[in-house]
């Protein structure tokens, strides 16, 4: 037997054959609200080609869930162990990124010397876990390999080879690539020996064909060169790892074995089956939460020992949960309008439903717990409407509001629009000093949009947005006014709030609102949050920044689907049923 370091193993994987290219994410250009390159609708030119499909990492999540799967051999009180036991190796790959030029993990491709350390030390332990035991060695490679006949091992390793391998590069493995795991890995002459098992595991998770998406595709598009129609097991790929964030499952590797994904009716079978299936939901949960930073929600038991906090806050102090349970409740509306209703994307803005299901978040909207099922409470009338006045999206963890913040988000996250913002803004609404006769609003006003302020023309896009929500505080309270502390706690003043504004969501409409409610009508109407939508569900869900020329065809029918009475359940597998999705374009 060969045992092999962490850059032999490497470097013999990688000559066994990696085709494709990883690229960079690719830069949009800069734009304003009424830019084309920001637009309400997306110019569909049919037969126009897709955009080139770069080598894509499996992102943490994919890289765990599929680990998890390939388990599924052994018994539960065996995955959960080996999976405890990965919990320090997977603390060596480094986390995905998502910043500005990702907004989504599966837009980060960066690959570095941590990932394959981190692999390695994955795939050594993941194969010490299955064949610690006789039991679990016989569960995972075979029967055959813990009886007392040695002279059936050698066609059992070459069996647990071709399974193992098919499970972990998705496809079969071609009769070379068996010849070269076991006799440049494995490497064992004689009775089956664990510790080959463990190099083959090892070997096998640390592939690029395991860790990539890596897509070859078939014969090429009739009359062209550079544009190939996906095989039936990458077919499979893309829909388990679209849809469940995971490796494809017996069924949808059955149907890339009989041909049936490469038919019209047998991936219209499987696409249906596979969206319907519980992890779905689990995949447009993760959807949700990237799309609206859920994950960043700030610390909110950070200022809770303060005493002018403490005043604040009174009987509604944050607890250790309050920051999840915030999260919760933003993630059960779009739960709520997307599976329990079939709704529309209109509704999640527009909704006077509480989605609340803690004492909590519901005392914060001041109504009954929803259990979750059935009608949820309706919210206090006149106080609240949809996402933009959810707790999640108006609370943060300081006694005072953050409009500039606020305002940002909307301007670009629900809108689009592209904004370079300073590294310190996070600290400008949130280090205002309190004044005993001025409002939040009026002290942002003061300092940042006088004559002559830095960045007045930048605030002015920005701020409008935020003061709509100014009749909510720091823990997302319906208010009328505001209550002005000194550090000791004590009680200053009470100002009036004026969430009066001209957000001009479209350039150059002077329309004003008079609250978050008028502006999340407006909104709405505008067209716009549609068409960002619709642009952030092709970036989820392609890993890359949308191509409009190249992609016009799909983001007009995922803005179209949203727009005219189709529902949310329905865009989300759209995507999936253009026949871009069975498509690989080779790069230049």
């Amino acid at each position: 037997m060969r045992l092999f370091s962490r850059a032999g193993l490497l470097a013999a994987l990688l000559a066994s054959g990696c085709q494709g290219s990883i690229g960079d994410p690719l830069d949009g250009p800069a734009t304003g609200p009424d830019d084309p390159s920001n637009p309400l609708t997306f110019e569909c030119t049919p037969g126009a080609d897709p955009s080139a499909t770069d080598i894509k990492r499996l992102t943490t999540r994919q890289y765990e869930n599929t680990l998890r799967d390939l388990l599924a051999a052994l018994p539960e009180a065996d995955r959960e162990a080996i999976m405890a036991s990965l919990d320090a190796p997977l603390g060596l790959v480094p986390a995905d990124v998502r910043d500005k030029d990702r907004d989504y993990v599966q837009m980060d491709e960066s690959v570095s010397q941590s990932h394959v350390d981190g692999y390695y030390a994955v795939g050594r332990t993941f194969g010490a876990g299955v064949t610690e035991t006789s039991a679990r060695l016989g569960a995972f490679v075979g029967a055959c390999a813990v009886d007392a006949d040695i002279g059936n091992d050698a066609a059992c390793v070459d069996a647990f080879i071709e399974r193992f391998g098919a499970l972990a590069m998705r496809r079969p493995l071609t009769a070379d690539e068996v010849a070269f795991f076991r006799d440049e890995i494995y490497a064992v002459e004689g009775p089956l020996d664990p510790r080959g098992v463990v190099d083959v595991v090892t070997a096998l998770l640390m592939s690029p064909q395991f860790s990539f998406h890596i897509e070859n595709g078939s014969a090429p598009v009739e009359g062209r060169e550079d544009l190939y129609q996906l095989t039936g097991y990458e077919i499979a790929a893309r829909l388990s790892y679209h849809f469940w964030q995971t490796m494809p499952d017996a069924q949808l590797m059955e149907a890339a074995a009989n041909g049936a994904l490469e038919t019209e009716e047998g991936f219209a079978s499987e696409l249906a089956r596979v969206f319907e299936d519980p992890r779905t939901q689990l995949a447009v949960d993760d959807f949700y939460r990237q799309w609206l930073k859920l994950d960043d929600l700030p610390n909110m038991l950070e200022a809770s020992g303060l005493p002018d906090y403490q005043a604040f806050a009174g009987d509604d102090l944050p607890g250790p949960d309050f920051r999840a349970n915030m999260a919760a409740d933003a993630q059960n509306l779009l739960r709520y309008y997307t599976w329990a209703t079939d709704g529309g994307f209109d509704e999640v803005f527009l909704s006077n439903l509480s989605f609340a299901t803690t004492p909590d978040l519901a005392a914060i909207y001041g109504v009954p717990v929803w259990s979750g099922e059935g009608e949820p409470p309706a919210l206090p009338e006149g106080q609240r409407a949809g996402l933009l006045t959810r707790v999640a999206l108006v609370a943060n963890n300081k006694k005072t509001t953050r409009p500039i913040m606020k305002g940002a988000f909307i301007r670009k996250r629900l809108l689009c629009d592209p904004l370079e913002l300073p590294e310190n803004m996070n600290n400008m609404s949130s280090n205002l000093e309190v004044d005993s006769e001025l409002s939040t609003r009026q002290r942002v006003e003061a300092l940042t949009e006088q004559s002559g302020a830095a960045c007045s023309s930048c605030h002015a896009q920005l701020n409008p947005l935020g003061y709509t929500t100014e009749s909510y505080d720091g823990l997302g309270r319906y208010r009328t006014a505001e209550k002005l502390y000194d550090a000791q706690g004590n009680l200053l003043a009470e100002v009036p709030v004026d969430t009066s504004a001209v957000p001009e969501i479209l350039s150059g409409d002077e329309q004003p609102v008079a609250d978050a409610l008028e502006l999340s009508e407006l909104l709405v109407d505008s067209g716009k949050a549609h068409a960002c939508f619709a642009r952030h569900y092709f970036r989820f869900t392609t890993g890359r920044r949308e191509d409009f020329a190249a992609d016009g065809c799909v983001l007009e029918e995922l803005r179209r689907g949203i727009v005219e009475g189709g529902s949310l359940r329905e865009m989300l597998v759209q995507i999936a049923a253009r026949p871009e999705f069975r498509l690989r374009k080779q790069g230049a």
